[in-house]
Formats: C-alpha cells, structure tokens, sequence
C-alpha cells in the first residue's frame, strides 16, 4: 500500500528540533503499524519579510515548491515532516542582516525500510532572490521575479520566472520557462526543456535531450549525449554535441556546429 494513502493515528514525534519567529503544530500524526514506520508531523513557520531581499535554503530529501506572491511581505512555510520516533530533524526558518535563512534536514543512522524526508512548501515576496542547495526530491518555482541560483543533488526541476538563473544539478528532468534574465544551466544527466528566455544561455550537459525555445540571446551548448533542437535565437554555438542529432531553425546571427 502507498505511504501517503495509509490511515493515519495521533502519536508523538521525538527528535524534532524547530526554530522560527512563529510555530504552530497544524496536525501530529502517525500511521498504523510498528516502530519502524514513517510519522508525519505538519508544521507552519513564518517571517516577516519587509526588510529582506534574500532567501538562502539548505534543504535535504523531500519536495520543494516555492511560490513568489507580489505585495507579500513575510515568508510563509509549511512543513510535512515524514520521520521515524529516533530521527534529528532540524527545521529554522531565521532571518540575518538582509536575508532570510532556512534549514530542513533530518537525520536518521537506524535501518528502515524508507528514508525519512520533509516536504517544504513556501510562499516568498516576488521580488526575493533565493539561493538553494537541495538534496533530493523535486522543486518546482513559480511566480518569483528576483535571480535565482540552485545547486541541487537529485529529483525533478520545474521554473516558471526568476531573472538571472544559475542552475547546477546532478541527475532529473529541468523545465525553465518565462525568465527575464540569462541563463546558466550545469547537469548531470536528464532531458532539458528551456522556454522564453529572456538573455542568454549557456548548457553545460552530461547526458540527455536538449530542447530550447525563444531565447532573447545567445545559446551555447557543451553536450554529452542525447538529441539537441533550438528554435529561434540570436546565435547557437555547439562546442561539443557528443552523441545525438543537432537541429536548429529561425537563428538570426551565427551558427557554430
């Protein structure tokens, strides 16, 4: 039986370490079964934002979704924490100087059948710049109109806005769209799917297809393996296409293969 689609029982969560202006315990919950199973405990942090122009993220397994709202003027967060009664989870949401600072990790050395994660999600002010180091799991952005800059470990990578972007990650499918700064894009392994870029873009890519779209720059590609197609850019320079076919259509300027 899925995890999420068990019945869920009351119990008490051990190990928890939480830090923030303002907690709240939204719901505190178990899932039948033995010792050994996965606990979920939901909490609601929240900062206020009104002098803040950054956010800085250490994250570790679990979804991330972060939602730029204009006119907000605090950081809004909830928590669904999957963890066993042993695990350390730590979970601060602070503020120094200008920018904001969160931490979500939990630690677990016990044997289990799953590993504990925590599933974050997070309303920002639009214009807030955020910088994200992420383990594993998937991040979606939507809505923020600041630079962005991420370096994540494993999972799916979804982006609508941001202006200037700098993105490095290990393995997972990205999908950028609707930015209105460049774009600098490291991976590991996984398809590529770029949409209405608003500068240029450089792709340093180890393995996987590569699809880019109106792109308000240059396009630069250094390609492992799997398939490349650009439509309509300023320029397209492909320093290395390793394996996979090139395709390209409606370049203004130059084309280097």
């Amino acid at each position: 039986m899925n995890l999420r689609s068990k019945l869920l029982a009351v119990a008490i969560l051990t190990g928890v370490v939480i830090y923030g202006p303002s907690f709240e315990v939204q719901s505190h919950l178990s899932l039948f079964g033995d010792d050994s199973e996965l606990i979920l405990s939901e909490k609601k942090l929240s900062l206020n934002a009104s002098s803040l122009t950054s956010l800085k993220a250490e994250t570790g397994a679990g979804k991330l979704e972060i939602q730029g709202i204009e006119g907000l003027n605090e950081i809004e967060l909830v928590a669904s924490i999957y963890a066993y009664d042993d695990s350390k989870v730590e979970l601060s949401l602070d503020s120094h100087s200008q920018r904001a600072e969160l931490i979500a990790k939990i630690q677990h050395s016990g044997m289990s059948n799953e590993s504990p994660y925590i599933d974050l999600v997070l309303n920002v002010p639009a214009m807030m710049m955020l910088d994200i180091k992420d383990g594993s799991g998937s991040i979606k952005i939507n809505g923020v109109m600041a630079d962005i800059e991420l370096v994540d470990g494993s999972g799916s990578i979804q982006i609508e806005g941001g202006k200037k972007l700098a993105i490095t990650d290990g393995s997972g499918s990205i999908t950028i769209k609707d930015t209105t700064g460049p774009l600098a894009l490291t991976d590991g392994s996984g398809s590529i799917n770029l949409e209405n870029i608003g500068g240029n873009v450089a792709i340093d890519d180890g393995s996987g297809s590569i699809n880019v779209k109106q792109v308000q720059g240059l396009v630069v590609i250094n390609d492992g393996s799997g398939s490349i197609n650009v439509t309509h850019a300023q320029g397209l320079t492909v320093k290395n296409a390793g394996s996979g076919s090139v395709n390209y259509s409606d370049i203004s300027g130059s084309v280097n293969l």
